[in-house]
């Protein structure tokens, strides 16, 4: 799991996050942020996003390369190639078969995202 806690003035303790936050994040194994008086936590588990699109596309081998694209731990859809985020939500991942990860981010679940970006596990 990486986790990510930030506010404007950088990283937050794990101390000042309320304990309420846990439960909603262990609801959703995959991605899911929370803004809460201006912090944002995020908890992506990114080898289990690798190994739900690995197994959709042995299920699938006819989608050989592109990407898988992944919301809430499951494949909802595949492209041949990395493009028109507006046609995706934020937070969605898209997971290629050499297992490169990208996130969608900007805009919003009516208009879309605004762009794909590469995912840094080390964060």
């Amino acid at each position: 799991m990486s986790w990510i806690m930030k506010d404007e003035a950088g990283p937050v303790p794990a101390a000042v996050i309320p304990a309420w936050y846990d439960a909603i994040l262990l609801a959703d194994r995959g991605y899911n942020e929370i803004h809460a008086l201006g912090i944002t936590i995020a908890m992506t588990d990114f080898e289990h996003i690798r190994q739900v699109a690995e197994a959709w596309r042995r299920d699938n081998p006819n989608s050989a390369g592109g990407v898988c694209l992944v919301w809430n731990n499951e494949v909802y859809g595949w492209k041949d190639a990395l493009r028109d985020p507006q046609n995706e939500r934020p937070g969605v991942h898209a997971v290629a078969s050499d297992g490169a990860l990208w996130r969608s981010e900007g805009g919003n679940d009516h208009d879309g995202a605004e762009r794909w970006v590469p995912v840094e596990e080390d964060a």
